[in-house]
């Protein structure tokens, strides 16, 4: 049951240059931190700190699409883009 430490590299596949990700949606399974402290829904995470954001497994739980948490994103310019993300969470 290891933690992953999310990085800007984790979210290539969006378009744009990202100012921050906007949590919509938590883990379904096992919790989510940002800096140590457990993320909310509608919290900000700003694209230059993704490592502080980190996805803890519950115990003894692996598979492929154990979890997802979703988010929509801010861009630099100030537009954001109202389209939701999903990242499925797949525990080796």
């Amino acid at each position: 049951d290891t933690a992953y430490t999310f990085s800007k590299g984790d979210f290539n596949n969006i378009p744009g240059n990202v100012l921050n990700l906007n949590i919509t949606e938590l883990p379904s399974s096992g919790t989510l931190t940002y800096d140590g402290v457990p993320v909310t829904v509608g919290q900000n995470i700003s694209a230059s700190n993704l490592n502080k954001l980190v996805y803890t497994p519950a115990s003894d739980v692996n598979g492929t699409a154990v979890s997802d948490m979703g988010f929509t994103v801010r861009y630099n310019s100030g537009g954001s883009q109202d389209v939701d993300y999903t990242i499925v969470i797949n525990i080796i």
